[in-house]
């Protein structure tokens, strides 16, 4: 589920598809107030989060990462909100302290080369 489903239904199962190929990606066309949450369909214990989002060589991504146990009580575990580090095809990795959810959301906040926000994948570990 993503905050442009209505514009773009089923686009946000390309962050989970295994795939990091990065013209194959869930995108949104403005910077801001966009998210993709994923049910890991049962309690699960996390320690790393990796993101990959479309790289260049030259941009970008801010966002945060939160999680949750039922999907409406939130814990944010990954605070990227001020990254200036250059997206490339290794991705952005968090270790963050082992935390159990169900639910993921990734808030995408900014991208530096343009309007539009682009995650290729979202994996836990």
């Amino acid at each position: 589920m993503a905050s442009n489903e209505e514009f773009e239904p089923g686009l946000a199962r390309l962050v989970t598809d295994g795939l990091i190929e990065r013209w194959d990606h869930w995108w949104e066309k403005k910077n801001g107030d966009n998210w993709i949450k994923v049910d890991l369909e049962k309690p699960t214990n996390i320690k790393e989060l990796k993101v990959y989002t479309f790289w260049d060589n030259y941009r970008y991504y801010q966002y945060t990462i939160d999680l949750s146990p039922d999907g409406k009580n939130w814990t944010t575990v990954v605070d990227f909100s001020t990254n200036t580090s250059i997206a490339t095809p290794d991705g952005y990795v968090h270790q963050i302290p082992e935390t159990s959810g169900q639910y993921i959301r990734l808030n995408v906040l900014h991208n530096s080369a343009n309007p539009s926000l682009h995650i290729v994948e979202l994996a836990a570990f």
